[in-house]
């Protein structure tokens, strides 16, 4: 048996906007009902749950009158780098392209991209294989996305030299461009 709620007729809005499709709907009783599709293969899972999440969170404020309070960050004090070296590629006649940077600590090293790489890729294969026969695989952690599929750090757990530093900077720089602009075509 179907409830009186089913026959009742609805008014229903659809805003679709870039890989992102809102359908709201009202029933002659006032209340509200959302589907909420995000299609951006681009995005990691971190970054489609916040914004899922976020979107969820306006939705429920505005038309369900909740007071929503945001996810409370906890108060982690992030350890500050003592130097950085930024990972860059030059081109002849254009602006340098920012990639990610060489993060320098007291007692490591870190690379991290701009935006987390796929790490099947290649040249971030190349380059890991690289660190590992250099450095040791026991001075190596890649910081994963929750996903398992991309890397938001390498980290190298060593005081380098800078010859070390230099010729990572280089390697580095040409993996994380071959990577994103692998990217960039899949997109």
């Amino acid at each position: 048996m179907m409830s009186e709620e089913e026959f009742e007729e609805r008014k229903t809005t659809t805003i679709t906007k870039s890989g992102l499709s809102i359908e709201l709907s009202r029933t002659s009783k006032g209340a509200y009902k959302w589907t909420i599709q995000i299609n951006l293969p681009s995005l990691d899972e971190d970054e489609l749950l916040g914004r899922l999440e976020r979107i969820d969170r306006e939705l429920r404020k505005r038309f369900l009158g909740q007071r929503v309070e945001g996810k409370r960050k906890e108060a982690v004090e992030e350890e500050k780098p003592l130097k950085t070296i930024p990972l860059q590629v030059k081109w002849r006649g254009k602006k340098p392209k920012l990639l990610g940077r060489i993060a320098i600590y007291e007692d490591k090293t870190s690379l991290e991209p701009i935006n987390p790489l796929r790490i099947k890729d290649g040249a971030i294969g190349w380059l890991i294989g690289f660190v590992e026969g250099k450095f040791g695989k026991d001075k190596l952690d890649v910081e994963k996305t929750v996903s398992g599929e991309r890397f938001s750090k390498i980290i190298i757990h060593a005081k380098l030299s800078d010859k070390d530093l230099y010729d990572l900077r280089r390697k580095a720089s040409w993996s994380f461009e071959k990577a994103s602009s692998r990217e960039a075509e899949r997109s």
